[in-house]
């Protein structure tokens, strides 16, 4: 599917039956978060779209790494720290301040 040139759409649902699938908490795997990914992110552009200070606007593609450095399933906890970082930095931040929120996140150092 992912090869047909024809039907560009496919590439995108490869992708979505991946993500759909992927589980953190998985006895191959040894990672530091234990959530469900696709649960996480539904859960905060609900919680996004509901808010009237942002008019529907939803997860952008720049946020989408804090939903996979995210910990835990608290949708609520990612959306108020997705809003903090649009309130310091707008809605398109550097990579650099992802990168860095994300290390926090994750307790890392660079």
């Amino acid at each position: 599917m992912l090869l047909d040139k024809e039907k560009p759409e496919n590439e995108l649902m490869v992708f979505a039956n991946a993500f759909a699938k992927y589980q953190r908490h998985n006895p191959f795997r040894r990672v530091l978060n234990k959530n469900v990914p696709l649960i996480l992110l539904m859960q905060t552009i609900k919680l996004l779209n509901n808010d009237s200070e942002y008019n529907g606007t939803g997860i952008s593609r720049l946020e989408i790494p804090l939903l996979l450095c995210w910990q835990n399933d608290n949708a609520e906890n990612l959306y108020r720290e997705i809003k903090k970082l649009r309130k310091k930095y707008g809605y398109s931040p550097s990579n650099e301040v992802i990168l860095e929120l994300c290390y926090s996140l994750l307790n890392e150092k660079r």
